[in-house]
């Protein structure tokens, strides 16, 4: 044995164990940290994975959605297309409830989608009331908050901010559905200097 360690008293043998476990916890700290870290990332990919799957298998109802006449009676849609209306309700659903429980960001989500909520939502939205009133329950409310938030990063961020929304609607042509109103004068400096904060602290 060393005899710098014959040395030692009780107090100092104390320190020396008291050091090595608190040394001992923080290695196994930081390696439970990282693991954790991977543990969230893998989590993080399988839902950006899952997004995008289910954003391309929707693709088609979406379509279907954009290119729809209602007839002026909503009881007589078929049943069939019903389901297929319904498909892409239930698919904002889902990402609503993502953006909701903070599994997917916000920023990857609307800056790859917010225009196709927009447009989903504008086109739903009387099927929405008539559906609520059919089945009963708050029938598409996450669709509204979901679109409103859509809204407020189109708003939010400069280089969307500047152009219109619109959606084809065949003989009808196209239709401007949303864009970002400007105010003027001191009012314009406080609703920028909002959008910067929101954009700053992703609160979309």
């Amino acid at each position: 044995m060393p005899a710098w360690l014959l040395s030692f008293n009780a107090d100092d043998w104390t320190a020396f164990f008291t050091a090595l476990g608190f040394f001992v916890v923080l290695i196994g700290t930081i390696i439970a940290l990282r693991n954790l870290a991977i543990i969230r990332r893998t989590h993080e990919l399988q839902a950006f994975e899952s997004f995008i799957d289910e954003l391309q298998s929707c693709a088609e109802d979406r379509k279907f959605l954009f290119q729809y006449s209602f007839p002026p009676n909503l009881a007589a849609i078929p049943p069939s297309d019903i389901q297929r209306l319904e498909n892409v309700v239930n698919f904002l659903n889902r990402i609503g409830l993502l953006l909701e429980n903070h599994i997917l960001p916000p920023r990857f989500v609307f800056g790859m989608t917010h225009t196709v909520i927009i447009r989903c939502c504008y086109k739903l939205s009387d099927f929405l009331k008539y559906q609520e009133t059919r089945i009963g329950g708050r029938y598409g409310r996450r669709l509204l908050q979901l679109a409103a938030r859509a809204k407020r990063y189109h708003d939010t961020r400069a280089v969307h901010r500047k152009t219109k929304i619109g959606i084809f609607e065949g003989s009808r042509g196209s239709t401007v559905i949303y864009e970002t109103v400007t105010k003027k004068g001191w009012r314009r400096l406080l609703q920028q200097a909002g959008w910067y904060i929101k954009e700053a602290l992703n609160i979309f």
